[in-house]
């Protein structure tokens, strides 16, 4: 897996870490779709393959399509909308960078040392959305 960030994963980022937040009130379904995207498949299974090219492409209706489906813990508002939220925040590779820096704690046994007592959902470093997290910023 190569070890660049590209849009796609910078969209797997923000939705890991949305995950993470608890913002997501169907859990499941966001769990699958960043575990469709991030996980490596074997290349017999087409639906997976036609999923990841959609997700890579310079469009964003599929990613919209998919996401504005699943509600969230604020009202009136689908994933797709924190997604386009959290991404417009991302005003700099500086701000990126800090996110991406964040999540790397958030995967390390101890969690956050900034704020201890924080409670996110944890992600170990040895799951895959952990590896996918690490492969980000290794």
């Amino acid at each position: 897996m190569p070890r660049y960030l590209t849009p796609a994963r910078i969209c797997l980022l923000i939705l890991i870490r949305l995950y993470q937040a608890g913002h997501c009130s169907s859990d499941l379904h966001v769990l699958d779709f960043i575990a469709r995207h991030a996980v490596v498949t074997s290349e017999h299974d087409a639906h997976a393959i036609h999923e990841r090219k959609a997700l890579y492409s310079p469009h964003i209706t599929g990613l919209a399509k998919r996401l504005q489906q699943w509600s969230t813990r604020h009202p009136g508002q689908s994933v797709y909308d924190l997604l386009l939220h959290a991404l417009w925040e991302l005003n700099g590779l500086d701000h990126l960078s800090a996110v991406i820096t964040q999540m790397k704690f958030l995967t390390v046994p101890g969690g956050n040392p900034e704020k201890p007592d924080v409670t996110v959902r944890p992600i170990t470093p040895a799951s895959p959305l952990g590896q996918f997290v690490r492969r980000c910023y290794s």
